[in-house]
């Protein structure tokens, strides 16, 4: 009777623990930018701004990202760099992200380009049930639609092409 009560025991101990879920929150993530057509040249370096939402008075803060990737440059062929080839020395502004809106500024382009993100509205995948035992496991809340220059664009991904 008591080998029979610690196996009971045992077992079920086993397939609750076995069964423990726990909610783990996922982190908003940035907005994926591509920059196609241009000379390397003149998107060496972007300046993008951060602006509360809503308030493009007075930004809140910005950076200089530079192109530091390691891509060959092809002579009279426009290139397509990818944004997280780019770095800063900001720890307030690693990319462009839901919650503010964003000013993605290009000095070295003849028309100095600008572009307005704003509207950032995340996919609404807020958090994911993994196992208690889980600690590897990471989330991430990716963008779902978003406006450039008063365009709405579906998707995570804003695509910077060169004017012709």
């Amino acid at each position: 009777m008591l080998k029979s009560s610690f196996a009971i025991l045992f077992v079920s101990l086993i397939v609750t623990t076995g069964c423990c879920k726990k909610k783990l929150y996922c982190n908003p993530d940035g907005l994926t930018i591509i920059i196609t057509g241009y000379p390397r040249l003149d998107v060496r370096n972007i300046i993008v701004k951060k602006y509360a939402t809503g308030n493009h008075r007075k930004a809140l803060d910005s950076t200089t990202f530079i192109y530091s990737g390691t891509e060959p440059i092809v002579l009279n062929k426009k290139d397509t760099l990818v944004f997280k080839d780019y770095s800063t020395t900001s720890t307030t502004i690693s990319g462009v992200y839901q919650g503010n809106d964003w000013d993605i500024y290009l000095p070295g382009t003849p028309g100095r380009e600008n572009y307005r993100v704003t509207s950032i509205v995340d996919a609404e995948h807020r958090f994911e049930m993994i196992r208690c035992s889980d600690h590897d496991t990471k989330c991430l809340n990716p963008i779902g639609h978003f406006v450039v220059n008063d365009n709405w664009k579906q998707g995570d991904t804003l695509w910077i092409e060169k004017k012709k």
